[in-house]
């Protein structure tokens, strides 16, 4: 542990020295920290294990499993998860569709998929969430007053089993965070603005707070997944809106758990910083920065270890990230190393070359697709879609067969590396 933070402040003093422009930038002190035997928790700019050695987080998103996205399936027509539900409804009917997303729960991570992963050398998954699985909503599936606790339930046993680390992260959040859909929302980040939203939004996170407060494989909670992505106008809702929810959440889930970090992304989907500003004491505080691309990975990390050694004085853990083959895999790698800051790449799973393990699609799943893609705003042109498409749910049935990790290829160059 002496090692790494000699390496890591020797990293920083010539950072500072590259980036400082007067004599008022400086390291801020490390926070108080509070070890613990059975829990990860931080200490000074790590995140530390029970046994107190340094935790650098290497992980993969387990995306589309539990919130569906239509960009790893292969889907991109539809932006949001409740547009592609409405797509599988149009063109196979309400009961295919609920087969499809149970199936999906069922095939999509499995215990032997975390087998998988931790024989990969991975040490954590982050598991995106949809707060519907926690309310009074339909959702993939499922009727209302579903218990999701039990699939969680699972995963946890089978990270216990392989020895892994979760995160759970809150992708889709009451209203919506963002405006990509992405987040399962209506392409505003009501969540910001409205407090009845605000108000649902920490009763579920004290929920799922009070169901694992004494879960030693939790690494902690990421209360919300890649908020404010509109640099033209939500981002002023940062410093306003963003961090007092942030403090307000933690605050109300530290009445039910004490032990595990707690993760605060940054505006501009985990990568503008600047509207934060309260630092204090609070123990167990990790921030959240994010990558759309690896191929400036050295200046955006060195941006967020600024803010981390200048500001927060908290940890940082780039905790999404998407990489395309094994030299970029290298480089995020290099960087992590180097700025002591973890990673979590992803989609563990999909369609796409991003995904660490690789779907094979079936046959006829481009017609899906196209489906997707057509004009389906009046019940007449919806008619000539479907006509169109010519598919039967089969294909459904298909896909979620061909997600079974066995049926997948892994990328076992991009693998290698990312163990390095």
């Amino acid at each position: 542990m002496v090692r790494l933070r000699i390496i890591s402040g020797l990293f920083i003093v010539a950072l500072l020295a590259a980036c400082a422009e007067s004599k008022d930038v400086e390291s801020v002190p490390d926070h108080q920290s509070h070890p613990s035997k059975e829990y990860v928790y931080v200490q000074g700019r790590n995140i530390m294990r029970p046994d107190s050695t340094p935790l650098l987080v290497k992980g993969v998103s387990l995306d589309g499993w539990l919130s569906p996205d239509a960009s790893v399936y292969g889907l991109s027509g539809t932006a949001s998860s409740w547009q592609m539900d409405v797509a599988l409804r149009q063109l196979f009917g309400p009961y295919a569709a609920d087969s499809f997303w149970n199936a999906i729960e069922n095939n999509y991570v499995t215990e032997d998929d975390l087998k998988a992963i931790a024989s990969m050398g991975f040490n954590t998954v982050r598991v995106p969430l949809d707060y519907r699985l926690f309310s009074d909503v339909d959702f993939m599936g499922k009727v209302k007053n579903g218990n999701s606790f039990k699939i969680l339930d699972k995963l946890f046993g089978w990270c216990r089993d392989n020895g892994l680390y979760v995160i759970l992260d809150m992708r889709g959040t009451p209203g919506g965070q963002s405006d990509d859909g992405k987040d399962g929302g209506f392409g505003y980040p009501w969540l910001l603005t409205d407090g009845t939203y605000q108000s649902e939004f920490i009763k579920i996170w004290t929920a799922i707070a009070s169901q694992y407060s004494d879960e030693k494989q939790l690494l902690g909670y990421e209360l919300i997944d890649a908020p404010l992505p509109d640099a033209t106008g939500s981002s002023t809702y940062a410093s306003t809106a963003l961090e007092p929810l942030y403090i307000r959440t933690m605050n109300v889930i530290r009445t039910v758990d004490s032990h595990h970090i707690v993760i605060f992304d940054g505006a501009l989907a985990g990568t503008d910083f600047s509207g934060f500003s309260h630092f204090d004491d609070e123990n167990n505080v990790v921030y959240a920065c994010q990558a759309s691309g690896i191929a400036e990975i050295d200046q955006k990390m060195q941006t967020y270890t600024v803010f981390r050694e200048t500001k927060a004085g908290w940890p940082m853990l780039m905790s999404h990230t998407a990489v395309d083959d094994a030299s970029q895999a290298t480089l995020l790698t290099s960087s992590s190393s180097k700025n002591n800051i973890g990673y979590i790449v992803g989609p563990y799973k999909g369609t796409s070359k991003t995904a660490v393990v690789t779907i094979n699609v079936p046959n006829g799943w481009d017609k899906l697709a196209t489906f997707m893609t057509a004009d389906r705003f009046s019940y007449g042109t919806l008619y000539q879609a479907r006509k169109a498409a010519d598919l039967s749910s089969g294909v459904l049935e298909s896909f979620a067969d061909a997600a079974k990790v066995e049926n997948c290829t892994r990328q076992n160059d991009l693998i290698q590396q990312l163990m390095k």
